[in-house]
């Protein structure tokens, strides 16, 4: 009899235990903790998100001002030499790729044209060259941008090519030419604000200089015996470009 009582003691015992213990849901079974009506879930693990960013294609189209200055030394010793100043409209257009990237980056291939302008050089004598200045540059530009707003980026403006300088002589009375077709070395460095109207669509405000030198051969002219004189020297023409561009992004 007091074998039945202790083996029915010990049943109880077991079951009382069990009854007490509280079990919960962790990731599908679950799972038991000797502490009643309390529950603790199993902390998820956050993945990190990538955002994939692909590079995006993009072209521009951009109208504005180009003023010119250039100068040409014909006497190093008495600081003289051709100069002329001249503003005329200028167009290009440029086809790029937004790396899309941490830091930030475009690069473009872009094709622009001035004008040619009349211009009056100025040489240290009485007479002056009056001729049409104009030129086609084409540029490889490294555009690192940073983000202003949600909407807008500022744009630092670096480029790097070559130019095709044309001078027509337009009065050959004043005895002076310069060589035409010449192809110069071409820089730029420039700032300029890329501000979105829609996801595809934005407009470009832009500030440039852009640097081209190149080596003119120039010389004096009789209308009976034709050149008399003939050299060539380093010319450097300066231009300060006011742009406004619409860029559309694929």
């Amino acid at each position: 009899m007091k074998r039945a009582i202790l083996f029915l003691t010990i049943i109880l015992t077991a079951n009382a235990t069990n009854a007490a213990t509280t079990s919960y849901h962790t990731n599908g079974y679950y799972r038991s903790t000797p502490y009643p009506n309390y529950y603790t879930p199993t902390p998820k693990h956050e993945q990190t998100k990538t955002e994939n960013n692909p590079t995006r294609f993009y072209i521009i189209a951009k109208g504005g001002y180009n003023l010119m200055y250039g100068s040409m030394y014909t006497d190093d010793d008495n600081n003289e030499g051709l100069t002329f100043s001249a503003g005329r409209p200028i167009f290009s257009g440029a086809l790029g790729i937004d790396l899309n990237r941490d830091p930030s980056l475009r690069l473009e291939l872009e094709l622009a044209n001035v004008a040619p302008s009349k211009a009056k050089f100025d040489h240290g004598w009485d007479s002056k060259l009056h001729a049409d200045v104009g030129y086609t540059s084409y540029m490889l530009n490294v555009i690192p941008y940073f983000k202003a707003t949600d909407t807008m980026d500022f744009d630092i403006i670096l480029g790097l090519g070559a130019a095709s300088v044309d001078f027509t002589d337009t009065d050959h009375d004043d005895f002076l030419y310069l060589q035409s077709g010449k192809i110069a070395f071409a820089a730029k460095v420039g700032i300029g604000l890329d501000i979105a109207l829609t996801d595809n669509f934005s407009i470009l405000p832009e500030v440039q200089y852009n640097l081209l030198v190149t080596t003119v051969k120039y010389g004096l002219a009789d209308i009976y015996i034709g050149y008399i004189e003939s050299k060539a020297e380093t010319f450097v023409m300066h231009n300060c470009q006011f742009m406004l561009g619409a860029k559309y992004t694929f």
